[in-house]
């Protein structure tokens, strides 16, 4: 009887660790999926500004409104380390235009891959647990479940 009480336990600690691996998985994924970019690329045209004279002067006011605005942004966040570019140049397709402090980010996925190897440590325990336990279950165990 004390063998039963046993592999009973044995097999409720095992269920609950692969209940927690699993748990532990999910939520591994849906921070990774959070943290992709769902954002579309914009293509900027721009021009430098030419001094002409003028004949006729008029003072005018208003206020000078772009005919479309880009989000410049980083797939990770961070401190600006390094700005390549001055305000107003121009800039071509794929250029660099400012880089990102990385300690953070970094950090972040040194720590992933730490979970990682918990988590493959883990499911090589449980499968070891696995197999002493059918190891320990009976043929006249099986037949009295069927």
């Amino acid at each position: 009887m004390d063998f039963r009480k046993l592999r009973t336990n044995v097999l409720l600690g095992v269920i609950l660790l692969a209940g927690i691996l699993v748990i532990s998985l999910v939520v591994v994924r849906f921070n990774a999926q959070k943290n992709l970019s769902t954002s579309q690329d914009v293509y900027v045209q721009v021009e430098n500004v030419e001094a002409t004279s003028i004949g006729d002067l008029s003072e005018l006011s208003g206020t000078l409104e772009p005919i479309e605005e880009a989000t410049v942004s980083f797939e990770v966040s961070g401190m600006v380390e390094s700005l390549n570019v001055q305000e107003g140049s121009s800039v071509n397709a794929g250029e660099i235009l400012a880089g990102v402090d990385s300690k953070n980010y970094d950090l972040q996925s040194q720590q992933a891959g730490n979970q990682l190897q918990v988590q493959k440590r883990l499911i090589t325990w449980l499968q070891l647990i696995l197999q002493d336990m059918k190891a320990c279950i009976m043929p006249s165990d099986i037949a009295k479940r069927l």
